[in-house]
């Protein structure tokens, strides 16, 4: 996490109570949401699912769909809600004490078991998060979170929060400088830079021809993932890879990282460690992008390497 984050000690008055229906939310005139610096963190953490069930809350908060979509900086509540039918390990994701959706299930269970100790449907106030997307031709808005800012590292002393950034970090960040904002001159964008009129090429054929840019399937691999379809996963971010790769070699300004980490976390998932060396030393052969993936992913290749050599 970027040092600044970590050096405004009681910036986000974090409270920790049992709920309360009436109770506020947080000011929107924090600190380090007036300030701007959370453009200069770590990337959010995008553990948040089920927001397209809540979209007119998330709609009443940031706005409905426009062209340069929505990057709202915002406080958000986690509850854990125990009588939840469908899952007892449930931790509730508020917004001005509106719901705009629950923490991932495949996460939620270590999540609570820290909150629990803390006493039955605690509220844990204060947590920085973002509201991401809105645009005309994916109108759905994202809630992702910062939930590893040292003071709610306190909340969750069980949570591995290295391995959760590496894989949940929210991925095309730092953000554009212009998305979030309203396009004047009305063209349409994805919000990463990307162009609508670009056709993602793929020589697979078991994968239909994809249309648009490489950074409009994003939400479709995490949510391949979140379901498990870990093949399906697999081929749909091969393809975005021959995308990015073409790209780099038309514009000389270096492959995505984000796209390999994905295909690497998916070929660990599978066990399939010589499939995650593969894909690190496919990665290792581009011009990179400026950034923290590059370093960060030959380093996973060096360590991979490694174990893999003879005793």
């Amino acid at each position: 996490m970027h040092t600044a984050y970590g050096e405004h000690v009681g910036l986000l008055r974090r409270i920790l109570a049992r709920p309360q229906r009436d109770t506020p939310a947080a000011p929107a005139g924090a600190e380090w949401i007036a300030s701007g610096e959370w453009r200069t963190w770590d990337a959010p953490l995008d553990i948040v699912a089920g927001e397209s069930r809540y979209l007119a809350a998330l709609q009443s908060i940031a706005g409905p769909p426009r062209p340069g979509g929505w990057l709202v900086p915002v406080e958000a509540a986690l509850e854990r809600e125990p009588e939840n039918r469908h899952d007892p390990a449930a931790i509730v994701v508020r917004i001005a004490d509106l719901i705009v959706g629950y923490i991932s299930a495949e996460l939620s269970d270590d999540l609570a078991e820290d909150l629990d100790r803390r006493g039955p449907r605690v509220r844990v106030r204060g947590c920085p998060a973002l509201i991401r997307g809105g645009w005309p031709h994916k109108p759905n808005l994202g809630v992702m979170l910062w939930i590893n800012h040292l003071e709610l590292r306190e909340v969750f002393p069980n949570v591995d929060f290295d391995e959760l950034r590496e894989e949940y970090a929210a991925p095309n960040w730092p953000a554009n400088a212009d998305e979030g904002e309203p396009d004047i001159a009305g063209s349409v964008h994805t919000g990463r830079g990307g162009r609508r009129d670009a056709v993602v090429p793929c020589a697979d054929p078991r994968l239909p021809p994809l249309s648009g840019h490489f950074t409009d399937y994003v939400e479709d691999v995490l949510e391949w993932k979140r379901r498990g379809l870990l093949d399906e996963a697999a081929l749909l971010l091969s393809a975005l890879i021959d995308a990015t790769e073409a790209e780099s070699r038309e514009s000389g300004l270096g492959v995505v990282p984000w796209y390999y980490e994905q295909l690497a976390i998916v070929r660990r998932r599978q066990h399939d460690v010589a499939g995650e060396i593969a894909v690190l030393e496919r990665f290792a052969g581009q011009v990179h992008a400026p950034g923290a993936g590059p370093p960060k992913l030959l380093e996973r290749l060096r360590r991979l390497r490694a174990a893999a050599e003879p005793a």
